[in-house]
């Protein structure tokens, strides 16, 4: 009981890193706006468990630091566009959330099923700067 209550709280303590900010702005570095101004759409189709019932995918090199812009990231259910980086959001019972760690994008699901097994095994994305 006390290793389950242990390993729940390093994954809600992992999910709250994606939780801490709407979304992340970059102040330094370089790149043309005109190219930042179309969303880059990406595949997460990697996921590792990082604890029971806890998974992450991480999209290398996804974005770039860019002056002054902010960074929306977006999971693309039934057509649907859902904003994961100001909090993240229910999702296939379990919790989806995003942050920007660097240049990578890491996204993060806490699955709430009792199988271990995710429910998905690949999730589209769409990476907006604002």
């Amino acid at each position: 009981m006390k290793r389950s209550a242990f390993l729940f709280a390093i994954a809600m303590s992992l999910l709250g890193l994606s939780s801490c900010t709407k979304e992340a702005t970059y102040s330094s570095g370089s790149g043309s706006n005109a190219y930042y101004s179309n969303p880059i759409y990406l595949v997460a189709s990697v996921w590792e468990e990082i604890a029971p019932n806890v998974f992450i995918s991480t999209l290398e090199n996804a974005v770039t630091n860019t002056p002054g812009r902010v960074i929306g990231i977006y999971a693309v259910i039934d057509k649907n566009e859902v904003l994961i980086s100001s909090g993240g959001t229910q999702y296939k019972n379990g919790y989806l959330g995003a942050h920007i760690d660097g240049t990578d994008i890491k996204l993060t699901f806490r699955y709430f099923g009792s199988n271990g097994i995710m429910p998905f095994s690949q999730l589209d994305i769409k990476v907006v700067y604002q």
